[in-house]
């Protein structure tokens, strides 16, 4: 029984890790968000272009408010846009910090293979 017990919990835990992680495919293009450090990567035909990327604003009285120190991802929606570019998809990333300010990230691909 213990070693049943054992296997379940490690797999419990490799589930809920990999949960953190939001992944989006796009031909040879992948972009990775990872909900637990608010950072993302993005990589093409296995290589990796962008490494640990966060996204930071500076607020009128100085603040610094990054990605990679909020409370968590409260949500992540996708939208679908057509513009110039062509038709793709925007996902937006809604976190908020302990004081309530919320950071919105978005993450637009369209039908020419490009991130943006």
């Amino acid at each position: 029984m213990k070693k049943i017990l054992g296997i379940f919990l490690i797999l419990a835990t490799s589930l809920q890790v990999q949960a953190q992680i939001f992944e989006v495919k796009k031909n040879e293009l992948v972009f990775k968000y990872d909900r637990g450090t608010g950072k993302y990567s993005v990589s093409q035909n296995n290589n990796l272009i962008i490494k640990d990327a966060v996204s930071y604003a500076v607020l009128s009285d100085g603040t610094r408010v990054s990605s990679e120190n909020l409370n968590g991802v409260s949500k992540i929606s996708e939208q679908v846009v057509a513009d110039a570019l062509g038709k793709g998809k925007q996902y937006t990333v809604s976190s908020k910090t302990n004081s309530g300010i919320e950071m919105k990230q978005h993450f637009f691909y369209t039908t020419r293979n490009r991130l943006f």
